[in-house]
């Protein structure tokens, strides 16, 4: 416990005459600059330490360490951190752990301290901690009079090799009893040996000469020559988008050039497009803005700079689904506006169209409204402050600063131009506001804003006692649907939205609310209660989720939008209110009912979006290794071949290709053949709990974004493949893995040539995968997962040399890939150390 008397008998003193100053954090930055911390997992599976310690659920238990320096504050100090799985019991003699709110927990010592000693203790918290970047940042320190400062110790650093931010006050995960979650966990690790396997089943197959782009067009014929354009002559608005990809691919564009005409045709609608190159010139045929960039996006990925030259082709090509999305939330974890504008960018280039942007949470409020301005004054930064008003509490290692980088907002002006750049892009923006849970810093934000203006809306129902915990384990983060205010303050935040987006001259369509997770709210509110008729209980307490939704249905469509929300929120809608107007985000993952979750919807009106956690969570790791980044709930394998060989039209036949988040099979009800047939898209996901840069985002959305792209725009190839297979037909398993493999194959080999490169170019971060290693008869043997990838070697993880067939290999070499003529890597593995530590 902090020391109350020092406290009392500070301000007494100050009374008597002392000059105020700001407090004082040289004695507590000392401390800060040198205490020592250790945070090890010490076991996931055998759950004894948490069954002694009186928790019965699945429970992981973690060491902590703290070295003293040889010099200590004069008064008591206490350590605050996060830490996402809630610290359910403690053993130690040294110090205590308490739960604060949301992640966010206080070490506090708990005997007379020595200068130079080691404090010791295990934590047992809820679920399971596999992976370096569970463990939190920026541990602080807090004292009476003392400014809080961050623990030196505890700061992430940069990863050169990937340029990601990474823990490094955790230890290690070097047995299985680390690495797997639980009993349950039967996933295998993604050591050298088991990426060598996995790369191995397409590594046989070779790109063929066909010109292939991303995403893959719908019907090309090839007449195998050859058309020399060393410039084209296109009429392009000096600001027009496409200029800056044409050339960025090598093209020139000049008045006298090789000649690109634009008409219109009955055989086309909407962003449908036809294009041919002959010797006479390039042909587009397109009925819409849109179409004529699409061909434009197409044109510059078959440009050869090397030949100055086109192939010449007959292409026909249209998306498969009207809505192609991708999903970014900038609540959690602020990454800036440059993160978002180049996003943008890149979806104009593969043909996305929605971008959907979570904007507030729990953790944070990311865009200005002019009427409460305390969302952003409040909302957008999470520090420490004496009372709880000039910010949201620190979460998700945010740290004690107000200034820190992963605070800020969208300002109102900010939000119009990515608008507008977006609209130029033929990219509509979906704002997103959780609610009604997930709306801690509304809650916190209009709280403040009633002192100084007590006639705004109150979110807050006094009376209401529930006592709750979020999902997130929040006691106080959810609106309550049975107050006017809060409809007050909903319908004031939409239509302040709408303006931006009249203002912006890309008038908004749809707003999507969330309506997920509602944490066991409203049990004990007196305004329900008397909404309903009846007291309530924890069923009939949910259920005014409902009427919440309806409500914000009936603002959305008095203002002629479009109302979203996520899967579990929309189904309390009742079957007559599952309208044109209204689209569902489903989110259900395959293995728990998605397949069935999208029959449902699809009975209805709705708009449905798969947004499935198993592949299209971009915020979940690569792979299975405690050094990948990423949440992991609903998936620890979510490559770039998982994203590819999603297949949307045959949603059963995934029971074939994969297994579920613990690596084992699941099965689907084949009668989900056609569940995503009609349905109006799909949709990517990056969530930021665990992002705190925009390096570290982007390092999570590419290259994933262009597989996503693929499934977007083409129905899978494999399609006719994939229904045999869920008919039990022979050998159609196999036919179906030869089928993805050499797609694969032809769609990394121009991801490689093309896109990586480009986003070399405009500086974007982007993940390259190890090589896969594994001795066979003797000797070492590498591969890659991309065609024309690299491979280098290290005896010492820092000189780097390319392997040559001549090279004699060792296990005991470092071995990485790299993208060549750039300096691009990825990062390194060690088949050595890996056999070694997984016994």
């Amino acid at each position: 416990m902090l020391n109350k008397t020092m406290l009392l008998i500070s301000g007494l003193l100050c009374i008597a005459g002392c000059v105020h100053s700001a407090p004082s954090r040289a004695p507590l930055q000392q401390l800060a600059d040198n205490l020592g911390v250790k945070y090890q997992v010490i076991d996931t599976v055998s759950q004894s330490a948490c069954r002694e310690a009186g928790i019965d659920s699945d429970c992981f238990s973690a060491a902590v360490t703290l070295t003293l320096p040889a010099t200590l504050p004069d008064s008591d100090w206490e350590i605050r951190f996060s830490h996402v799985a809630p610290v359910e019991a403690v053993t130690s003699d040294d110090f205590t752990v308490t739960h604060i709110n949301g992640d966010l927990h206080a070490l506090t010592p708990v005997r007379t301290l020595s200068p130079g000693e080691t404090l010791e203790g295990t934590l047992h918290a809820l679920f399971w901690h596999v992976s370096r970047s569970d463990a939190i940042p920026n541990w602080y320190l807090v004292a009476p009079g003392a400014e809080p400062v961050i623990i030196e110790a505890t700061r992430a650093r940069i990863d050169p090799a990937r340029n990601i931010n990474t823990p490094v006050h955790a230890g290690e995960w070097t047995t299985p009893n680390q690495t797997r979650r639980s009993q349950a966990d039967t996933m295998p690790l993604a050591d050298a040996e088991w990426l060598f396997e996995h790369y191995a089943n397409w590594a046989d197959y070779r790109p063929d000469s066909a010109p292939r782009v991303i995403p893959d067009v719908t019907t090309l014929d090839m007449t195998g020559k050859t058309i020399p354009a060393a410039a084209l002559a296109i009429t392009l608005a000096s600001e027009h988008p496409a200029r800056s990809v044409l050339k960025q691919a090598g093209i020139r564009l000049e008045a006298n050039g090789f000649p690109v005409r634009f008409e219109e045709s009955q055989e086309v609608t909407g962003s449908a497009y036809q294009m041919s190159i002959d010797s006479d010139g390039i042909t587009i045929s397109a009925a819409s803005a849109s179409a004529r960039d699409y061909a434009l996006m197409t044109l510059a990925q078959l440009y050869q700079p090397g030949k100055q030259a086109f192939p010449s082709v007959r292409i026909a090509d249209e998306p498969a689904y009207r809505y192609r999305g991708m999903h970014v939330d900038v609540a959690r974890n602020f990454p800036g506006k440059a993160v978002l504008f180049e996003l943008v960018e890149q979806m104009y280039r593969v043909k996305l169209n929605k971008l959907h942007l979570h904007l507030a949470d729990d953790e944070g409020w990311r865009l200005e409204i002019e009427e409460y301005p305390e969302l952003t004054d409040i909302g957008s930064r999470r520090c420490e402050s004496e009372n709880g008003s000039a910010c949201l509490m620190p979460q998700l290692g945010s740290g004690p600063d107000a200034n820190s980088s992963v605070n800020g907002y969208l300002s109102a002006v900010e939000y119009k131009a990515l608008v507008q750049y977006a609209a130029a892009r033929h990219i509509e923006i979906i704002p997103s506001v959780d609610m009604p849970g997930h709306a801690r810093a509304a809650i916190k934000s209009m709280q403040a804003r009633l002192q100084a203006h007590p006639q705004s809306p109150d979110l807050v129902e006094e009376e209401d006692t529930t006592v709750y915990r979020s999902i997130q384990f929040y006691n106080d983060n959810t609106l309550n649907p049975c107050i006017a205010d809060t409809y007050e303050f909903v319908d004031t935040v939409i239509s302040r939205i709408q303006q931006l987006h009249d203002d912006a001259g890309a008038p908004l369509k749809v707003f999507h609310m969330g309506a997920d997770e509602t944490g066991g709210a409203w049990v004990s509110s007196p305004a329900c209660e008397a909404m309903l008729g009846e007291p309530l209980t924890k069923e009939t307490a949910h259920q005014l989720l409902a009427h919440f939704v309806e409500k914000v249905q009936q603002l959305t469509k008095d203002k002629g939008l479009i109302l979203g929300g996520w899967s579990d929120g929309m189904s309390m809608l009742p079957a007559q209110k599952r309208t044109e107007d209204t689209l569902v985000t489903v989110w259900t993952t395959l293995p728990a009912g998605g397949a069935g979750t999208v029959a449902e919807w699809k009975q209805s009106q709705a708009q449905a979006v798969l947004a499935f956690p198993d592949v299209l969570y971009f915020d979940f790791p690569y792979q299975n290794h405690p050094e990948e980044p990423g949440y992991y709930w609903g998936s620890k394998n979510t490559d770039l071949f998982k994203v590819f060989q999603f297949t949307p039209e045959v949603l059963p036949v995934h029971q074939y290709l994969w297994t579920d988040r613990m690596g084992k099979p699941f099965s689907q009800n084949p009668e989900y053949t056609d569940a995503a047939q009609d349905i109006a898209g799909i949709q990517g996901q990056v969530w930021t709990e665990v992002i705190r840069s925009a390096d570290t985002l982007e390092y999570m959305v590419y290259p994933r974004l262009f597989a996503l792209a693929e499934r977007a725009w083409n129905p899978a190839p494999w399609t006719k493949e994939a229904i045999d297979t869920v008919a039990g037909k022979a050998d159609a398993v196999n036919a179906l893995h030869e089928q993805q493999y050499a797609a694969y194959s032809a769609f990394a080999g121009q991801l490689v040539s093309y896109q990586l490169k480009q986003l070399v170019d405009r500086q974007v971060n982007f993940r390259l995968p190890p090589p896969g290693v594994k001795v066979i008869d003797g000797s070492v043997n590498v591969n890659a997962a991309y065609p024309g990838l690299g491979i280098a070697w290290s005896a010492d993880n820092t000189q780097w040399q390319p392997v040559t067939k001549a090279l004699t290999l060792k296990p005991e070499y470092y071995y990485r890939t790299f993208l060549p003529g750039t300096d691009r890597v990825s990062a390194s593995v060690q088949p050595a150390k890996a056999a070694a530590t997984q016994q």
